[in-house]
């Protein structure tokens, strides 16, 4: 496997735990050996609050799911367990299952190994960087296209110079305000860019918005000396777009939640 190869596969698993020096209001880490984790210490979300990077035995995989579930029972908080081909043991996902964890996302991890993409923009699509003058957008578009929790919103948006995430918009001609966002970020220490966050209103989806922020970002990664780019797709909307502008699949990455949200009776 080349230098290139390892660190796509690196960053693929690693990306939500990037290192940083993060303020605690905002973000700490969980401590426990065989994962990684980051957690709010005020917000109760999967997607905030998420470990992963599971390198355990079938004789630890156990008592360690229990202390993870002890440490957010305490908090009274919910957890994420991020999982992939390279989580050990391999009956990771039957052990959270029987532990409580409920499977709530199904992705796929992708990774485009030549920057010098082929990828066509639609014209009467502008993409420019967002600045900290764009924050309430991001507020907009963050609520409103994916959509996200207010605080879930605001922390996110506090921890953007800490993380040095780089949020883009996306115009459609005759729009005065953006009507799509997306991000991207670089692992330290590494040729590879995280792609994260994209989503557009929808009721200007259809119009290849999304491939046009891709383009940029694409585009703005090479500038800046990028070998490579990794994004966790999901399996039914942008995994089959991400295909076909040349991402290669690499492996499913699910993510699991405790407590178990309730099951939805239909009604």
């Amino acid at each position: 496997m080349s230098d290139l190869e390892q660190e796509i596969v690196f960053v693929m698993e690693h990306g939500p735990f990037a290192p940083g020096d993060y303020p605690e209001d905002l973000m700490r880490w969980v401590d426990i050996k065989g994962i990684k984790g980051r957690y709010s210490p005020t917000i109760s979300h999967p997607f905030t609050n998420i470990v992963g990077v599971a390198r355990l035995s079938e004789d630890n995989v156990v008592s360690v799911i229990e202390q993870v579930k002890r440490k957010f029972d305490a908090r009274e908080q919910v957890i994420g367990w991020m999982t992939s081909k390279w989580s050990t043991p391999s009956s990771l996902e039957t052990h959270l299952e029987r532990a409580g964890f409920a499977r709530i996302a199904t992705g796929e991890g992708y990774a485009l190994r030549n920057l010098n993409h082929s990828i066509e923009p639609n014209p009467k699509v502008t993409v420019r960087k967002a600045t900290t003058d764009d924050n309430e957008q991001l507020k907009r578009l963050y609520r409103d296209a994916f959509p996200m929790p207010d605080n879930m919103i605001r922390n996110m948006i506090a921890l953007r110079k800490y993380n040095k995430v780089q949020d883009y918009f996306a115009y459609l001609d005759g729009e005065d305000e953006p009507v799509s966002v997306a991000s991207m970020s670089f692992y330290p220490n590494t040729k590879v860019a995280g792609l994260q966050g994209a989503a557009t209103l929808e009721e200007f989806r259809g119009h290849g918005i999304y491939t046009s922020l891709m383009a940029k970002r694409l585009d703005d990664a090479r500038a800046a000396g990028m070998k490579a780019a990794v994004m966790q797709a999901d399996v039914t909307t942008s995994g089959p777009i991400v295909a076909k502008l040349g991402f290669e699949k690499y492996c499913d990455m699910d993510v699991y939640m405790y407590p178990a949200p309730p099951e939805d009776d239909g009604h």
